[in-house]
C-alpha cells in the first residue's frame, strides 16, 4: 500500500498539468474539464491523507494545494499570452506536486520528513493562490461588469481560507489563529474594494493586494511563533516596499 501511495504525488501533479492543458484541447468544454480535474485532484489528495475527513488537519492539508489548483484554473480562463499560460501551469504543477510530495513524507514516512517543510510551502502556495485568484476576480469583474456585492463574498472566503490554512500548517491552534484570520480577512477585503476603484489593470491590483497578504501573514506568523523581531519586520517591509514601488512604476494608469 505504501508503494501505491508513493505514486500519488506524481499523479496529483499530472492531474494539474493535464487538466490545464485540456483547457486548450477542449475549449468548448472548459467547465467540464475544470470540474473533472478538480474532482480527481480532491480524490487523490483525500486518499493521500487516508480519508480522515473528521479532522481539521485533513481539510487544511487538502485545502492548500486544492486552492492553488482552483486559482490556477480560474486565472487561465482570462490569460491570453501563451508564455504566461505556460508559466502559470508550470508553477501550479510544480508547487502542488512538491506539496503533495512533502505531505506524503510527513504522513507516511515521518522519519524522512524535513522539519517545517509543509509550513514554508503552505505560505508560498497560499501567496501564489491569492495572487492567481485575486487576479482572476479583478478580471472577471472587469470583463463581466459584475457588482462588488457579488465578487466580494468570493474574495472573503478565499482570503480567510488562505490565512487560516497557512497558520494551521504552522501548528497554530484554532483559538489563536481565528482572530488573526478574521482581522486579516477584514483588512484585505477593504483593500480589495479600494483597489477596484484604482485606474490600473487587474495584474498590478492583484500584486498590491498579494503584497499586503504576504506582509500580514509573515508578521503574524512570526509573532504567533514568538519569532518576531526588528530584523524580521525590516526584511518583510523592505521586500514589500521595493516590489510595491516597482509595481506602481511599471503599471499602466488610465
Amino acid at each position: 500500500m505504501l508503494v501505491f501511495l508513493r505514486t500519488f504525488p506524481i499523479l496529483i501533479g499530472l492531474t494539474i498539468a493535464l487538466g490545464a492543458m485540456a483547457l486548450f484541447w477542449f475549449p468548448a468544454a472548459l467547465f467540464w474539464v475544470i470540474g473533472i480535474s478538480l474532482l480527481v485532484l480532491f480524490f487523490l489528495l483525500s486518499r493521500l491523507v487516508d480519508w480522515k475527513f473528521k479532522k481539521l488537519d485533513t481539510w487544511a492539508l487538502i485545502g492548500i494545494p486544492f486552492l492553488l489548483a482552483v486559482s490556477s484554473f480560474s486565472l487561465l480562463l482570462f490569460v491570453e499570452g501563451q508564455n504566461m499560460k505556460i508559466i502559470i501551469i508550470s508553477l501550479a504543477t510544480f508547487l502542488v506536486w512538491l506539496f503533495a510530495e512533502n505531505l506524503f513524507t510527513y504522513l507516511h514516512l515521518p522519519k524522512a520528513y524535513q522539519v517545517n517543510a509543509l509550513e514554508y510551502l503552505a505560505m508560498v502556495v497560499n501567496v501564489l493562490s491569492v495572487y492567481f485568484f485575486t487576479t482572476a476576480l479583478f478580471a472577471v469583474r472587469l470583463f463581466l461588469s459584475l457588482p462588488l456585492w457579488l465578487v466580494v463574498p468570493v474574495f472573503v472566503v478565499l482570503i480567510f481560507v488562505a490565512i487560516a490554512t497557512t497558520l494551521w500548517a504552522c501548528k497554530i491552534s484554532k483559538e489563536r489563529l481565528l482572530p488573526y484570520a478574521l482581522g486579516g480577512t477584514g483588512l484585505a477585503t477593504e483593500l480589495f474594494v479600494v483597489f477596484t476603484l484604482l485606474p490600473s489593470g487587474f495584474f498590478p491590483n492583484a500584486t498590491l493586494l498579494t503584497l499586503f497578504f504576504y506582509l500580514f501573514l509573515g508578521i503574524v506568523r512570526a509573532q504567533l511563533l514568538n519569532k518576531l523581531n526588528k530584523a524580521v519586520i525590516k526584511r518583510y517591509f523592505l521586500a514589500v516596499v521595493l516590489i510595491t514601488i516597482l509595481t506602481i512604476w511599471t503599471s499602466r494608469w488610465t
